[in-house]
């Protein structure tokens, strides 16, 4: 984990903070738990914790994926709306209930649910301000993620279980 210009040794048990950044070496990984949701970032990767907020109804966690891949085990959790959005350079996915992996290439592999994909929000991370708070057109909650949560427009990819999509310029 990066603490100012140093990188600083984490161990199992560690707490990591929102807008922490964090690089795997070459022959390691890392596995990260979010209440009862898990990331493993895959050898070489680099992401930043963009936002980890839970409030009463929703619980939501947003990463900057900068180099590597992160595979991903999203939990539902009774009476509550769990989210999870992972930004690259390339393209940005969002997930609730799901199984995949999500590269920096824009590469993105459902194992189980299903995955919107679109264009990037913006090349560089930026940690999120402020709670998880958010209200859906119809007032209704989803388990799924509308893809204008992904990308800003409706016309974003849902990747469904056993399919893999990668965005680039001519699709995102």
């Amino acid at each position: 984990v990066q603490k100012g210009s140093n990188w600083v040794a984490v161990k199992e048990g560690d707490t990591i903070q929102k807008g922490a950044v964090i690089s795997t070496g070459f022959k390691s990984e890392a596995v990260l738990k979010v209440k009862e949701s898990t990331f493993k970032l895959s050898p070489l990767t680099r992401i930043t914790i963009e936002q980890l907020a839970s409030t009463s109804t929703k619980d939501e966690t947003q990463m900057y994926l900068d180099s590597g891949s992160v595979s991903f085990n999203v939990k539902k959790s009774e009476n509550k709306r769990v989210g999870f959005k992972v930004r690259s350079p390339a393209a940005t996915a969002s997930v609730r209930g799901t199984e995949g992996t999500s590269c920096a290439d824009g590469t993105n592999i459902t194992r189980s649910g299903l995955v919107s994909v679109g264009a990037p929000e913006s090349s560089s991370a930026g940690v999120v301000e402020g709670d998880a708070t958010t209200t859906s057109t119809d007032g209704k909650s989803s388990p799924l993620t509308p893809t204008t949560d992904v990308g800003g427009s409706a016309g974003d990819t849902p990747v469904f279980a056993g399919q893999s999509t990668k965005v680039d310029d001519m699709t995102g």
